[in-house]
């Protein structure tokens, strides 16, 4: 009963006979107690299934004599488990019937009143579904083979010929992905809490068109990414009165559960009230065509439109924001994001943190310098992950945005703020005074000459030493880096981090806009600066509309230190066949002379259009009219052009060979350069011999750039074949 609420009567319950219920299985009960002794003994009572929907006719009969015998031991090991598990509702039939529930093992408690389910595990379903009559419904207590039948009835697997979970013992082997694997899996291999929410969400399923609506979101990549996702994953279920069950799965990107860092009791519990768990995944959970599903993790998945229209239910796999016709706004996703309530361990990190600043982090800039650029270093582990969603691949192109983002730039700029004049600037007075976040424990060690005119806060180097190797993604370096990154949102503005999750979560945290913050990493002006010092014959006015990219290829190149390369220069007029077609060849070419690949690209559909998020080549550079500059200042050393020999496959293999040639006798150290105009192809192949060519580097085109491109390639096979 509720305290407080009339006290309901209940009869004693039937004394049917059930083949789960014999005294062997009661031995093995774990027992949860709640209140006192005394209390106990006189609460002498059982819910019946007569009394209450939380129990139905299948529920066993509980010793009470047995029970009252254990309560003294398991009061004094349970205490801080033996929380208040349920309001027992009450009522006329057809009063809508609510359930709060709290994580107590196998215990329904209320104020001194306790009912023990005889089940070697028993599912607690804490939700509420309208019927189709109109009339609630309670979903129930379950024995252990309920969340087999619920993942039948939703056509996630078979119909179930097994009567006990009894008969499906043993780790399941996910190699044959048989049915008794995918049993074992919910039966064996899954917490409480992941049964809890799969059990809510099949029943849904299975409800069809009287259930609610579905969206299952599987957070991936480190910490920040996971709270991008999660964020929109519940504004998107917010605003379109969708269930949303969040798989946040601990792996080498981040160790820890969602309940490690955040708090939550249960699924749809007060912390969270619209939250359901899952911590364990395998393949299959989450079926075609029984979930509308996006892989927004693929090379050409991100982004990928999601109709809310259709009510179907979805599964998607982000560590990105969900894209959608539901009208989600950005303070709609930044609103749910501050709405997570950190764990204590967590919140003391940032008390004790903001206790040692003299002034309020308010008051102060903050600055997260994002370095290491070694993926082993920052991910331990990654190098030997062969899942394409966490793989080394599967980061991007990060290495030259973290040599950007070297601490040395960042010095750089907080020197300046530091000096600067306060009457000519508003944010003059928190210029000196710094809350530093980084990935790299040197960062913290700022030079004795900063020291001096500025005052740096962070948390203790002490802990980020003990997170400076295996440990980096391991539960207590999580919860530094999650108390980092709530005391960096707290500054004025913050020097962010190019190509940054961490920096990105720390404005959303923060509730301002992003114009109010300025990267702190290399950019375009100091490189500019850089070239004029190297040769100052340069023409400024070519540097003038470069991107960083472009300028830092510039760079590099004056300064003869390219060693040997490969330019392709993609131009304007380059036909999206022509470039299919040469990329093959100059792939491999790259690949056996070990020579970097470039793309100067200057076609109008950019490279994300046509490959997603996979790179066609080492650096892709697309400022347009950098390869006329490149030859106008002669940045390119006895270049061997291409497009001087005859246009077939001899001219390729003499370009080829003069090429290597030339790599092998070296230049003095000068830069090498075979530069191709993608125009020259080696061969017009077939649509079928293209696709398995571009198959083989992996750079087969995303399939709206694909339907294209096989038109095109088509129409010039069959002319070439013609001439």
């Amino acid at each position: 009963r509720r305290p407080g609420s009339a006290e309901a009567s209940h009869p004693n319950p039937g004394t049917g006979s059930d083949s789960r219920c014999d005294d062997q299985s009661r031995g093995n009960l774990p027992l949860v107690a709640s209140g006192t002794m005394s209390k106990l003994t006189a609460k002498r009572r059982l819910v019946s299934s007569t009394s209450s929907p939380l129990l139905t006719s299948s529920s066993c009969p509980v010793d009470i004599d047995r029970i009252e015998s254990t309560a003294a031991q398991s009061l004094a090991t349970n205490t801080s488990a033996g929380k208040e598990v349920a309001t027992i509702p009450s009522g006329s039939s057809g009063q809508a019937l609510s359930a709060r529930y709290y994580y107590a093992g196998l215990c329904l408690a209320s104020v001194g009143l306790f009912v023990v389910l005889a089940f070697t595990k028993a599912v607690y379903l804490p939700y509420t579904r309208s019927s189709g009559s109109g009339m609630d419904s309670t979903l129930s207590f379950r024995d252990p083979m309920y969340i087999l039948g619920a993942a039948q009835r939703a056509g996630i697997i078979p119909d179930i010929n097994r009567t006990s979970s009894s008969t499906i013992s043993g780790p399941p082997n996910f190699n044959s992905q048989s049915q008794e694997d995918m049993e074992r899996f919910l039966l064996h291999a899954t917490s409480l809490e992941t049964q809890l929410s799969l059990s809510l969400l099949y029943e849904e399923v299975a409800a069809a068109a009287h259930g609610r609506s579905s969206v299952v979101v599987h957070v991936q990549h480190g910490l920040s990414n996971r709270l991008r996702a999660l964020a929109s994953a519940i504004a998107f279920a917010a605003k379109t009165d969708r269930l949303l069950v969040v798989v946040w799965e601990p792996d080498i990107h981040c160790q820890a559960k969602f309940s490690d860092l955040f708090e939550y009791n249960v699924p749809g519990g007060e912390s969270n009230p619209s939250l359901y768990l899952v911590s364990e995944y395998v393949e299959g959970l989450f079926p075609e065509p029984v979930f509308k599903v996006f892989d927004y993790m693929a090379p050409c998945g991100k982004g990928e439109f999601i109709r809310n229209s259709d009510h179907k239910h979805i599964y998607v796999q982000s560590a990105f924001v969900l894209t959608s016709d539901a009208n989600v706004s950005e303070d709609d996703i930044n609103r749910e994001l501050r709405g997570l309530s950190p764990v204590n361990e967590v919140r003391r990190m940032v008390e004790e943190t903001e206790r040692q600043s003299k002034l309020p982090l308010s008051q102060s800039v903050g600055v997260h310098i994002r370095e290491v650029v070694d993926q082993s270093k920052d991910v331990p582990g990654i190098q030997n992950e062969k899942s394409r969603v966490k793989d080394v691949k599967a980061m991007g192109d990060i290495a030259s945005h973290r040599q950007r983002c070297n601490r040395a730039f960042f010095y750089k700029r907080m020197s300046k703020l530091a000096s600067e004049d306060s009457t000519h600037d508003s944010r003059a007075a928190v210029k000196s005074n710094f809350y530093l976040s980084s990935d790299s424990t040197e960062a913290y060690e700022v030079p004795a000459s900063l020291a001096k005119v500025m005052t740096v806060l962070h948390t203790p180097v002490a802990l980020h030493k003990k997170c400076d190797g295996p440990a980096a993604r391991e539960v207590p370096c999580q919860r530094l880096a999650l108390a980092d990154l709530i005391l960096l949102s707290k500054t004025k503005y913050i020097l962010t981090s190019e190509w940054s999750s961490y920096s990105e979560i720390a404005i959303r945290l923060g509730g301002h806009s992003s114009d109010a913050h300025s990267n702190g990493c290399s950019g375009a002006p100091e490189v500019r600066e850089e070239i004029k010092q190297l040769s100052p014959g340069f023409n400024p006015k070519s540097l003038k509309n470069f991107k960083v990219e472009g300028l830092e290829l510039i760079r590099t190149l004056v300064r003869k230190q390219a060693g040997s390369w490969l330019l392709v220069h993609v131009g304007q007029g380059a036909g999206l066949c022509a470039l299919l077609q040469t990329l093959p060849m100059i792939k491999g070419i790259a690949l056996e002379s070990r020579t970097t690949l470039v793309l100067l690209w200057e076609m109008d559909v950019s490279p994300p259009d046509i490959f997603g998020t996979r790179s066609p080549a080492d650096l892709v550079v697309t400022d347009h009219n950098l390869f006329d500059t490149l030859v106008q200042q002669q940045l390119l050393p006895s270049p061997l052009y291409l497009s001087e020999f005859p246009q077939n496959h001899g001219g390729w293999m003499e370009a080829w060979d003069s090429f290597g040639r030339t790599v092998g006798q070296g230049s003095n150290g000068e830069p090498i350069a075979l530069v191709v105009d993608v125009s020259i192809a080696d061969e017009v192949r077939s649509v079928e011999d293209l696709e398995a060519a571009l198959a083989d580097i992996d750079l087969l085109p995303c399939p709206q750039q694909w339907e294209k491109a096989q038109r095109l390639c088509a129409e010039q096979h069959d002319s070439a074949l013609q001439q």
